[in-house]
């Protein structure tokens, strides 16, 4: 028995790389709403960061322990090798958990809903309305 190999991967918004990829998969309107740094080598650069689940391997999946997204229980058999099934944006907080700004869940035709166990029933119903985006709403604000 093959087991699928899923690996937690990010980069910082403030990178191309980063900024690029968080456009593609969040869209300009998510990006460009993002905070911006105002002092400092990154002046005018992006704050915050994006981490993702990539499968490497298909396989059966077990369950996922991930400090981001939760420990995500398995759903049976991958196979979108090469692909991003899981993303988000965060803005890291010193001595205090990561803001929340977006959240992309990419269902498995295998399974449906897998992996939307963590959301609450609005973040279900954002999910479907946003075709698999879920923006946090600032509590604060």
């Amino acid at each position: 028995m093959t087991y699928a190999v899923i690996e937690e991967r990010s980069s910082w918004l403030s990178t191309e790389f980063g900024e690029t990829l968080a456009r593609k998969y969040f869209g300009d309107k998510v990006v460009d709403g993002m905070p911006r740094y105002v002092r400092g080598k990154r002046k005018g650069q992006i704050k915050g960061k994006m981490t993702w689940l990539k499968v490497e391997s298909g396989g059966w999946v077990r369950t996922i322990y991930s400090d981001v997204f939760g420990d995500i229980d398995g759903w049976g058999v991958e196979r979108r090798r090469g692909k991003i099934i899981r993303a988000m944006i965060t803005i890291p907080q010193w001595g205090a958990p990561d803001e929340k700004i977006a959240l992309l869940v990419k269902e498995n035709e295998d399974a449906k809903n897998c992996g939307v166990e963590i959301l609450s029933w609005q973040q279900k119903n954002a999910l479907e309305a946003n075709g698999g985006i879920v923006i946090y709403e600032n509590e604060g604000a």
